[in-house]
Protein backbone atom coordinates (compact mmCIF):
# COMPACT_ATOMS: atom_id res chain seq x y z
CA UNK A 1 0.00 0.00 0.00
CA UNK A 2 2.88 2.34 0.90
CA UNK A 3 4.62 2.08 -2.71
CA UNK A 4 1.14 2.77 -4.48
CA UNK A 5 0.85 6.33 -2.28
CA UNK A 6 4.24 7.09 -3.71
CA UNK A 7 4.02 5.93 -6.96
CA UNK A 8 0.57 8.36 -7.18
CA UNK A 9 2.68 10.96 -5.18
CA UNK A 10 5.65 10.88 -7.97
CA UNK A 11 3.33 10.92 -10.85
CA UNK A 12 1.50 13.91 -9.53
CA UNK A 13 5.07 15.87 -9.30
CA UNK A 14 5.62 15.21 -13.08
CA UNK A 15 2.11 16.41 -14.13
CA UNK A 16 2.38 19.48 -11.95
CA UNK A 17 6.33 20.08 -13.38
CA UNK A 18 5.47 19.26 -17.00
CA UNK A 19 1.83 21.51 -16.66
CA UNK A 20 4.25 24.47 -15.24
CA UNK A 21 6.55 24.40 -18.02
CA UNK A 22 3.97 24.43 -20.52
CA UNK A 23 2.45 27.52 -19.11
CA UNK A 24 5.33 29.77 -20.36
CA UNK A 25 5.14 30.54 -23.75
CA UNK A 26 6.19 32.93 -26.16
CA UNK A 27 4.98 35.66 -27.82
CA UNK A 28 5.84 38.89 -30.52
CA UNK A 29 5.63 42.19 -29.38
CA UNK A 30 3.01 44.25 -31.99
CA UNK A 31 1.89 47.57 -32.71
CA UNK A 32 4.81 49.66 -31.88
CA UNK A 33 7.50 49.40 -29.16
CA UNK A 34 5.56 48.31 -25.77
CA UNK A 35 6.15 49.57 -22.47
CA UNK A 36 7.12 46.88 -19.24
CA UNK A 37 6.31 48.06 -15.93
CA UNK A 38 6.40 47.02 -12.40
CA UNK A 39 3.22 45.80 -11.68
CA UNK A 40 -0.25 44.85 -13.67
CA UNK A 41 -0.99 47.87 -13.89
CA UNK A 42 -0.89 50.92 -15.95
CA UNK A 43 -0.43 52.97 -12.47
CA UNK A 44 3.08 50.75 -12.44
CA UNK A 45 6.46 52.23 -13.02
CA UNK A 46 8.15 51.59 -16.81
CA UNK A 47 10.39 50.40 -16.22
CA UNK A 48 11.34 50.78 -20.29
CA UNK A 49 10.32 49.63 -23.47
CA UNK A 50 10.06 46.35 -25.87
CA UNK A 51 11.00 46.83 -29.28
CA UNK A 52 8.13 45.85 -31.84
CA UNK A 53 8.82 42.62 -32.95
CA UNK A 54 10.57 41.44 -30.76
CA UNK A 55 9.97 37.93 -28.90
CA UNK A 56 8.89 37.56 -24.85
CA UNK A 57 8.52 35.12 -22.96
CA UNK A 58 4.89 35.76 -21.05
CA UNK A 59 3.04 33.31 -18.55
CA UNK A 60 -0.47 34.59 -17.06
CA UNK A 61 -0.16 36.86 -13.51
CA UNK A 62 -3.53 37.16 -12.97
CA UNK A 63 -4.88 40.09 -13.60
CA UNK A 64 -7.06 40.20 -16.72
CA UNK A 65 -5.50 42.01 -19.80
CA UNK A 66 -1.81 41.80 -18.16
CA UNK A 67 1.10 39.09 -19.05
CA UNK A 68 4.12 38.55 -16.60
CA UNK A 69 6.93 39.05 -19.67
CA UNK A 70 10.32 38.65 -19.67
CA UNK A 71 12.06 40.17 -22.59
CA UNK A 72 15.04 42.88 -24.20
CA UNK A 73 13.96 46.32 -22.58
CA UNK A 74 15.52 49.61 -23.53
CA UNK A 75 15.69 52.85 -21.88
CA UNK A 76 13.90 54.66 -24.34
CA UNK A 77 10.89 54.55 -26.95
CA UNK A 78 12.93 54.42 -29.85
CA UNK A 79 14.64 50.86 -28.55
CA UNK A 80 17.90 52.33 -29.54
CA UNK A 81 20.94 51.50 -27.75
CA UNK A 82 21.71 48.62 -25.46
CA UNK A 83 18.90 46.64 -24.19
CA UNK A 84 18.97 44.86 -20.78
CA UNK A 85 17.24 42.03 -20.05
CA UNK A 86 14.29 42.41 -17.34
CA UNK A 87 11.09 40.65 -16.28
CA UNK A 88 7.81 42.48 -15.42
CA UNK A 89 4.23 43.16 -16.79
CA UNK A 90 3.14 44.06 -20.35
CA UNK A 91 -0.77 44.60 -21.74
CA UNK A 92 -1.68 41.19 -23.21
CA UNK A 93 -3.05 42.96 -26.27
CA UNK A 94 0.11 43.97 -27.78
CA UNK A 95 1.61 40.52 -27.61
CA UNK A 96 0.20 37.72 -30.10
Amino acid sequence: MNKKIKVVAFVMAIMMMISSAAFAMTGTVKGGSLKMRDMPSTDGKNLGWMKNGSTVTVSECGTTGWYAATGDVYGNVKCKGTPTRLSGYCMSKWIE
